[in-house]
């Protein structure tokens, strides 16, 4: 016995199917092969050594006083690196729509911010 299921996500169209107790899908094989482990790694170690590098910045205030250090984004940015790779580890792990989902929208954050990072590092 054979079901098929659409399930559509704004311009992304994932088309499982069931057969016989497995499930093959067809969408996420794009995902796979971008290789989400190791893009979530090496976010994890990104966000270890900002986080780090921020520590030795606060430290040394007086000498590399500026908005980096103000703003805090070697903080919070380090955060969101971290969790982001996290995420991208754990929709490699377990296949489910709804981590992928949420892997691909915090990558888009992610972005965001290290530009913003790279725009407040400039000034």
């Amino acid at each position: 016995m054979e079901n098929s299921n659409v399930i559509t996500s704004d311009n992304a169209r994932f088309i499982i199917q069931q057969a016989r107790g497995t499930y093959h899908n067809t969408g996420l094989k794009g995902f796979l092969k971008a290789q989400p482990k190791a893009l979530g790694t090496v976010q994890i170690i990104t966000g270890v050594m900002v986080f780090l590098l921020g520590i030795v910045l606060t430290a040394n205030l007086f000498r590399f006083g500026s908005i980096v250090v103000f703003s805090g984004i070697t903080y919070w940015g380090s955060f969101i690196y971290i969790s982001t790779g996290s995420l991208s580890v754990a929709a490699q792990n377990k296949l489910h729509l709804c981590v992928v989902k949420a892997s691909l929208g915090m990558n888009v954050i992610s972005a965001i911010t290290a530009a913003l990072s790279i725009f407040l590092i400039g000034n």
